[in-house]
């Protein structure tokens, strides 16, 4: 009972916003996490090589105010960047999801 207090697991998934409800999570990342530490993620992108990937970043709160306790760089198969859209696309065997875009590229409604 005392492991569960101090650690708690963390399971981070890449998922779409864009009607897929339906479809599978995937794993990025699994490992215990002490219950004073987040976790952060972010995609991360290389323009000019238009590959895409995970960043976890672990935080650290013990001492009242966060410090980054390390980063963790996860690439994900199917994960790239388009330039010419500017987003981050996930490859599917018959579509492709917008993960991620730049926000002025975003059209206004």
């Amino acid at each position: 009972m005392n492991f569960m207090k101090k650690m708690m697991p963390s399971l981070l998934a890449v998922t779409s916003v864009s009607g897929l409800a339906r479809a599978t999570p995937i794993v990025v990342w699994e490992a215990p996490v002490a219950a004073s530490d987040s976790v952060a993620t972010a995609f991360e992108f290389d323009p000019k090589l238009g590959r895409a990937w995970v960043d976890i970043g672990l935080n650290d709160s013990r001492f009242g105010e966060p410090s980054t306790v390390g980063t963790i760089m996860k690439k994900v198969d199917g994960l790239y960047y388009d330039s010419e859209s500017k987003q981050v696309l996930y490859r599917l065997a018959t579509a492709r999801l917008c993960v991620w875009k730049r926000r002025d590229s975003c059209s206004s409604p």
